[in-house]
Formats: structure tokens, sequence, C-alpha cells
């Protein structure tokens, strides 16, 4: 359970009647994305009391922005809340409710017959997409569609990413599933790596692990997670490359998932270096982040560490 929760915000004007509120998950509200924050950190109120960081947004009779509390057990200084408070009073008058989606929080964990699948070796029929660079592509599983909690989803996502890449974000189009093309492929192909010794034809195969869905109170312990991202950094919202649309949250996969790597032609001396490629992790201690977009069929990945 999480320490009881300090009121960091309390925005109110005294006049007006507070008849509705919103609650969404997570420490920061972008001021500078606030769009993306209403679609993406959205909360069953249910789901608030466990929860260690999360923000609630009241509004008058006049659907207008009236009250911003902010909820955390994190530690800040006088000068930061300060700081804060007058970018969160921008949004005063601002903010018209509009029954923003929401989510419930959801963990990932290991399960013999579950849908989806975490790891494991591609199927023959996926194409893994070529670049100019030694960050060849490593397959990761797959989120599968049939699940009713993510019937958003219409495609079984097969999640493929150059992780030994320092990209920012990669976009996919999966217009085909089976052959996703990257979009941004000049940007991908000038990105340098922190694996100068990897050559082109390094393979890496991590072991399968079937998974399901399971409801949760909080960011839990599975192998990630799907409703809301848990951020690590500032939040990211990104938006459609082909459709300009805030793309849609699928999940949040963590490097302390213990999936272990099956099999790989890499060989390394350093015994500091062999840690990294003895399970799936992304740039050692952080979390890869997936979003998609329904309509164009794209989706957006990048990483996110301490």
């Amino acid at each position: 359970m999480p320490l009881k929760k300090t009121v960091m915000f309390k925005l109110f004007r005294k006049k007006r009647e507070i008849v509705k509120h919103e609650y969404f998950g997570g420490f920061d509200l972008p001021i500078s994305d606030i769009d993306g924050f209403l679609n993406t950190q959205g909360i069953e109120e249910n789901n608030v009391p466990r929860l260690s960081d999360y923000i609630v947004l009241s509004y008058d009779d006049k659907d207008l922005l009236a009250d911003i509390n902010q909820y955390s057990n994190k530690k800040i200084n006088d000068e930061w809340r300060n700081n804060r408070s007058k970018d969160i009073e921008s949004l005063i008058d601002k903010v018209k409710y509009k029954d923003n989606p929401k989510n419930i929080i959801i963990d990932l964990i290991k399960y013999k017959k579950g849908l989806h699948q975490i790891g494991g070796i591609k199927p023959d029929n996926f194409k893994l997409q070529k670049t100019k660079n030694i960050g060849n592509f490593q397959y990761l599983g797959y989120i599968n569609n049939e699940d009713e909690k993510l019937s958003w989803l219409n495609i079984k996502l097969h999640l493929t990413c150059p992780i030994f890449l320092n990209f920012k974000q990669l976009f996919l189009d999966y217009s085909n599933p089976l052959s996703p093309q990257v979009i941004n492929i000049d940007e991908l192909n000038s990105c340098e790596t922190s694996y100068d010794f990897l050559d082109y034809e390094f393979q890496i195969h991590y072991k399968e692990y079937k998974c399901r869905y399971e409801g949760a109170f909080d960011y839990g312990y599975g192998i990630a997670h799907s409703g809301i991202p848990n951020w690590i950094q500032n939040p990211m919202y990104p938006r459609c490359p082909k459709t300009n649309k805030i793309m849609k949250f699928v999940c949040q996969i963590k490097s302390t998932s213990g999936i272990m790597v099956d099999n790989t032609n890499v060989s390394i001396k350093d015994k500091f270096m062999k840690s990294y490629f003895k399970k799936l992790n992304f740039w050692g201690d952080g979390d890869l982040f997936v979003f998609f977009e329904p309509t164009s069929k794209t989706a957006c990945y990048f990483i996110q560490k301490t």
C-alpha cells in the first residue's frame, strides 16, 4: 500500500459549485500537451485509492475547469511547487469537461495458456525491417487483439523494435501486420548505438512466455502493464505521423520483467557488458512504451530509463 498522499496543488474558485470530477493517473500534468494527458491518463474512480500518484480535475456547471488537486508521495522542493502552481493556474477556464477516456490498469502476467506472448521466435511469415546500421530489429512477441481488454486493437500486434539503437521514437506502419515498415526511416538510419561491438549479423532470441492480462489497482509486478503509462521521465504522447491523431497506449514492458535470452551469436568478453545480453532489457534499466493508432495501423515505440 502506498504512503498517505499529500495535496501538492489546490486551485479553487469558491464562488463556483463543483459538479463533475475526473481522475487521472500519474504525477505530472503536462501543460504543453494537455490533450495527450486527457486522452491517455484517465482512470476509473475505483482505481484511485491505491494509486501512489494521481490528479483530480473538477468542473463547474459551465463545464469549465474550476479546481485542480494533485496527490503524490514524491518529495519536491518549494521552488518547483511554486512554478508548477503558476503553470497549472493557466489552465483554469481553458479546459472543458468532455468525458475523457477512462482506463483500467491491467497487468500482463505469465500464464501457459495466455493469449499474449513476450519473447519467442518470430513466425516464419513475419518479416523484420532492415536498417543501414547495426541496430537489428528484435522480435519481442505479440499483443493479441482477441483479448476483450484490448478490443480496440484491430490487428494482432507483433512487437518488434531495434532496442540496441539510441532512437528517440520509432514509428512503424502495420498496414501489412506481418511486414511493418519504418515511417521515419531516415531518422532511424542515422541513430547511433552504445553497443559498438555488435556487427550486422548479430542475433538474439528471447525465451517464449505466454501471458494474460489481469486487473490491477496500481502499476503491478507483471511482465508489462496496460491501461495507462507509468512515466519514468516526462510524459510523451505521440501523434500518428499519418493522421495526427493522439495515439493510444498499448503496453509498457519492463527491463525487470525477467525475460531471459534463449540463444544468441553475440560473443562478449567484458563481464559487465555480458549482463546486458542475458535477459531482455531496454538500455539497461529502462521500459519500452508502445502506442498504436488503429485507423492508420501505426505503432510508436520509445524507451525511457532512469
